[in-house]
């Protein structure tokens, strides 16, 4: 057998190495739970973020295309993009409670709709302390394609729009008058 020089066996071993951690996504990719079940993850995920103040955790769950309720014309004549004022409302907030309840997931081909409850405790610059309850909130789900190591296509649920439906106890929030 010849003997190969070093740098043969170094390209070789990062080769090996290469091709195992591609196999190992490609097999988390093709082992994922449900899509309801992934949604309850996504959910639960951006909860424990919203609690632990990670913005990013909770972001990496929100398409770049979200839509909010609508604003007047003139405050969108100012206002950023919709997931950037999602990441300044949670840099800036201190959520101490978020809770989701009696949540339902209707999965529709690529989109899934669920629909809940969400009660929360917070506090926000020059608001203070904020208890919104809303009793009946939609959040709309899209499966979204993304990418593994670059290659490995990975689709993801996330929020591209979120309706509150129902405001019966809107305690603590001044601005719509609680």
């Amino acid at each position: 057998m010849p003997k190969l020089p070093v740098w043969m066996w170094a390209a070789i071993i990062g080769l090996l190495g290469l091709l195992t951690l591609m196999v190992v996504n490609l097999v988390a990719v093709l082992q994922k739970p449900s899509d309801e079940e992934q949604i309850r993850i996504a959910l639960e995920e951006m909860r424990q973020a919203s609690l632990e103040g990670r913005t990013g955790g909770v972001l990496q769950y929100i398409s770049d295309s979200i839509e909010l309720p609508s604003l007047s014309p003139e405050q969108e004549l100012y206002a950023s993009s919709a997931k950037s004022q999602i990441a300044r409302f949670l840099r800036q907030a201190k959520i101490m409670r978020l809770e989701f309840k009696d949540v339902s997931i209707r999965v529709e081909g690529s989109t899934a709709f669920v629909e809940c409850a969400i009660e929360a405790d917070l506090s926000y610059p020059a608001l203070g302390e904020l208890s919104p309850r809303f009793p009946r909130v939609v959040m709309e789900f899209r499966r979204e394609e993304g990418k593994r190591l670059l290659v490995i296509p990975d689709p993801v649920w996330r929020v591209v729009r979120f309706q509150p439906i129902q405001l019966s106890d809107i305690r603590g929030l001044p601005w719509i008058g609680g």
